[in-house]
């Protein structure tokens, strides 16, 4: 089948369909676009932000998430027509610590996770968390974890088993991210996106274009 290509813009950061006609791509300059025919054709939706949007995911063809990098958490209930947001700015990221939102994974209606990318000056012990939330976002939490520099992508494939791509390599949760290890550590690439299919198969990618498989028992 041949490919066709079309150019709107030079900064796509991420992209969610639910089906092979709706979807949505989201851009470093705030922008959301919305195709309802495959891509063949696109409205621009307002995010009511300015910051960079950096990871969107629908749920369904009325609900959707969205990051920005300022801490910012979208969220939408009629396609992207109207988007509500709130900054997660007073949750405890670590002393002394900023961050900024990477990648967003909800596994169903209620359960969701962001993750970051620490920002710091002159701190010893830096962390970049996980945030969570099981009531539908309605609160948040912050979930440490052991990476210090920059949590890429992540993602679940169910209520509690869940893997995201650091800096330093993957990690790994068993209780819904209340506890994060490395499960594999990489200390020369820096991996850029994950993926699981179930606990036993997943890929991961690296920024020089190494890629991972995981094949479990």
């Amino acid at each position: 089948m041949e490919a066709s290509v079309r150019r709107i813009s030079q900064n796509f950061l991420a992209m969610s369909f639910v089906n092979e006609y709706q979807g949505w791509v989201v851009d470093n300059y705030s922008g959301i676009l919305h195709t309802e025919d495959g891509g063949i054709t696109w409205t621009s939706q307002n995010s009511g932000t300015t910051w960079a949007i950096t990871s969107v995911q629908f749920l369904n063809a009325n609900e959707g998430w969205a990051t920005a990098t300022n801490r910012v958490v979208l969220h939408t209930l009629d396609g992207g027509n109207n988007w509500t947001s709130i900054t997660l700015d007073t949750l405890n990221y670590g002393r002394g610590v900023t961050v900024v939102y990477t990648d967003i994974y909800f596994y169903d209606r209620s359960r969701g996770w962001i993750s970051t990318s620490a920002i710091f000056s002159n701190i010893l012990d830096p962390v970049a968390s996980v945030v969570s939330t099981s009531d539908a976002g309605k609160t948040w939490l912050c979930q440490p974890s052991p990476e210090k520099f920059s949590i890429n992508a992540i993602t679940f494939v169910n209520e509690n088993s869940g893997w995201a791509a650091s800096e330093s390599g993957i990690l790994h949760t068993g209780n819904a991210g209340g506890e994060w290890a490395y499960q594999l550590e990489v200390t020369e690439d820096l991996f850029v996106d994950i993926w699981f299919v179930d606990e036993s198969h997943g890929w991961a990618i690296t920024f020089t274009g190494c890629i991972y498989r995981y094949w479990g028992s």
